[in-house]
């Protein structure tokens, strides 16, 4: 019971991201492994992670 209930969340996860796929580009903080959602079409972007604060560029 324990791992569906972890299986589960990562498979919500998985499916909220494919179904903004057409307007979002997902990244991962290099530091921190969380997924962070940046727009298209924005060219160079300086992303900053909310989680622990770690900043890199991305294109989108």
């Amino acid at each position: 019971l324990r791992y569906r209930g972890r299986f589960t969340g990562w498979f919500k996860g998985v499916i909220s991201r494919m179904k903004q796929r057409r307007d979002y580009n997902f990244y991962r903080c290099p530091s921190c492994k969380t997924w962070l959602r940046v727009p298209k079409g924005k060219g160079k972007v300086n992303i900053t992670c909310r989680n622990c604060g770690e900043r890199f560029i991305k294109k989108t």
